[in-house]
């Protein structure tokens, strides 16, 4: 299994889908939230065993941002 890292101002994406409707979401990495720890965002969850990531991306359907707390599986470098 391969460890990804990332820090502060890395622009990321990754695949979501939410109500079977499939979106990439592009943002940048505002927050390191280290192992067992919770970020205080709404709807943010338990704690997660491994250094995970705050990212602050624009919404499919608005200009508007938001703060999102994706699986770090599931991020990569944008480019």
């Amino acid at each position: 299994m391969t460890t990804k890292t990332f820090k502060m101002g890395d622009r990321v994406r990754w695949d979501s889908q939410a109500a079977g409707i499939h979106a990439v979401k592009v943002g940048e990495v505002i927050m390191v939230v280290p192992p067992g720890a919770t970020p205080e965002i709404k709807g943010a969850g338990m704690a997660r065993a491994h250094e995970s990531y705050v990212v602050l991306a624009k919404t499919d359907y608005s200009n508007r941002k938001r703060t999102y707390w994706p699986l770090v599986s599931k991020l990569e470098l944008a480019p």
